[in-house]
C-alpha cells in the first residue's frame, strides 16, 4: 500500500481516515508515510492519549513498521515512550497475518478479528507482552509467539496456540473461547472457568492450569472439575470426596504428599480426560483398583511417585484408554497366594486396542512389566526403545 505525503485536517472525535496509519503523539496525531520514511503531523486534531497506532492496513510489516516508527519518533523529540505504556494498534482492517516487531512495550492488538476466516499473530523478534482484543464475532486465530507472554480478551471459536513462552497464555473472565488447542506452551485461566469462558480443551503438548488450587483435607470435592491442583499436606479421600466428573485436562500435583484412599481411588469412566499425575508424591490402598481408566479416548500420564495397592487388587488398571508410566515406583501390597496383577487391562479390550499401557520407565515390585501374566505369558507393556531389567526385588525399564 503507498503512502501519500499529504497533511489530514478532520474534527475532533472523527474517526481517523482510513487507508493510513495515524499515531497519536504530543497531543497530536501524525500521519506515517512509508513513501518518504517520515512522520506528517496534523495541524488540528488534539488528543490526549499518546500511545496509540491507528491502523487500516492489511499488511503486517506496515503495522510493525508503525509500532517501531511510533517508539522512534517519541526518542527523536526527546520524549521517549516508558517501558511501561502500552502501544495499541486499533485495527479498521485486520490483517490475516501480524508480524510483531521487537519491543519491550507491552502492546495491545483491538480490532474485529472475525473479518478473516482465520488470522495468525506471530513476532520476528523478542516481544515480552500482548493483549488481543477481538471487538467482533467470534474469531478464529493462531498465536505463535514463543517469546511472549499473551492476554486474550473477547470472543474466539477457536484459538490455536502453537507456540508460547513459559510466561504463558492468559485467559480472562472477559474471553470466550469455543475451543482452545494448546499444540505446545502453558496457558493459565485466571478468575474463570473452563465451563463458562472455555467450552473445549485439546492439549497435544503443554498444560493448561485453570485457577491453580492448592489442596488440602478441607477442599478435596474440588478436584472434580479440569484444572491444576497441588497438594499441600497429606490427605485421605473416598470415592465420595474425591473424583473426577467433567471433561478436560486435570494435574495433580503431589508436591511430595501422600493422597490416601479409605476407600475407592481414582476412577476415570464415561467421560473424555487427560489426567497428569506428577509431583513425586504417594498414592496408596484403596478398594477397587488405585488408578481406573474406562474411556477409550481418555488418558492417564504418570510421571514419578510411589504407587500402593492392596489385597490383590490391581495398581495401574485399563479398562478403555491408554495409561503411559514414565517413571515412579508400583507395589501390590497382597498375601503370599494372591494375584499379584500391578499393571492389567481388560482382556478382550487389550487384544482389540481399546485398553492399553505404556511403560517407558519406572520401578516395578515383584512384577515384570514386560512379561505380564495378567494379558497372559508374555505379554509386554513396555513401549518399543525401552527393556526390563531384573533388579532382584524389582524390575527396573529404562532405555535400551
Amino acid at each position: 500500500m503507498e503512502f501519500k505525503k499529504r497533511t489530514i485536517i478532520w474534527e475532533e472525535n472523527n474517526v481517523p481516515p482510513k487507508n493510513y496509519l495515524w499515531v497519536k503523539a504530543d497531543n497530536k496525531v501524525y500521519e506515517y508515510s512509508l513513501l518518504d520514511n517520515k512522520w506528517i503531523e496534523s495541524k488540528t486534531f488534539q488528543i490526549k492519549d499518546n500511545s496509540t497506532v491507528y491502523s487500516s492496513n492489511e499488511t503486517s510489516s506496515e503495522v510493525s513498521n508503525a509500532i517501531q516508527a511510533y517508539v522512534n519518533k517519541q526518542e527523536s523529540v526527546g520524549k521517549p515512550v516508558s517501558p511501561t505504556s502500552t502501544i495499541t494498534v486499533n485495527y479498521e482492517k485486520v490483517p490475516e497475518e501480524i508480524t510483531l516487531p521487537e519491543t519491550t512495550h507491552p502492546v495491545t492488538l483491538k480490532g474485529n478479528f472475525s473479518q478473516n476466516d482465520l488470522t495468525t499473530i506471530e513476532s520476528n523478534g523478542e516481544i515480552e507482552k500482548v493483549t488481543i482484543n477481538n471487538t467482533g464475532d467470534p474469531a478464529n486465530i493462531i498465536i505463535d509467539l514463543p517469546s511472549t507472554t499473551a492476554t486474550l480478551s473477547g470472543n474466539y471459536d477457536t484459538v490455536t496456540v502453537k507456540a508460547i513462552s513459559d510466561n504463558t497464555l492468559k485467559v480472562t473472565t472477559s474471553a470466550n473461547i469455543n475451543h482452545l488447542i494448546l499444540l505446545k506452551g502453558t496457558v493459565v485461566v485466571n478468575n474463570a472457568t473452563v465451563e463458562d469462558n472455555i467450552k473445549k480443551v485439546t492439549v497435544v503438548e503443554g498444560i493448561v492450569k485453570v485457577n491453580e488450587i492448592e489442596i488440602n483435607s478441607g477442599n478435596l470435592k474440588l478436584v472434580n472439575a479440569p484444572g491444576y491442583y497441588k497438594f499441600t499436606e497429606d490427605v485421605s479421600a473416598n470415592n465420595a470426596t474425591f473424583g473426577i466428573l467433567a471433561n478436560g485436562h486435570y494435574i495433580y500435583d503431589l508436591n511430595e504428599h501422600k493422597l490416601h484412599f479409605v476407600k475407592g481411588g481414582i476412577l476415570v469412566r464415561g467421560i473424555t480426560v487427560n489426567l497428569d499425575i506428577k509431583g513425586n508424591g504417594e498414592i496408596d490402598y484403596g478398594s477397587n483398583p488405585l488408578i481406573w481408566l474406562s474411556d477409550k479416548e481418555s488418558k492417564i500420564t504418570i510421571y514419578d511417585g510411589k504407587f500402593y495397592s492392596g489385597n490383590s487388587n490391581e495398581c495401574i488398571y485399563s479398562e478403555k484408554g491408554t495409561i503411559e508410566i514414565l517413571g515412579g515406583e508400583f507395589h501390590n501390597v497382597h498375601e503370599e497366594g494372591q494375584r499379584n496383577y500391578l499393571l492389567n487391562c481388560l482382556d478382550a479390550n487389550y487384544k482389540s486396542g481399546i485398553a492399553n499401557i505404556i511403560v517407558k520407565g519406572g520401578k516395578f515390585y515383584g512384577f515384570d512389566p514386560s512379561n505380564c501374566e495378567s494379558e497372559g505369558p508374555g505379554t509386554n507393556f513396555v513401549a518399543e526403545g525401552y527393556q526390563s531389567i531384573d533388579k532382584g526385588d524389582y524390575f527396573e525399564v529404562e532405555k535400551v
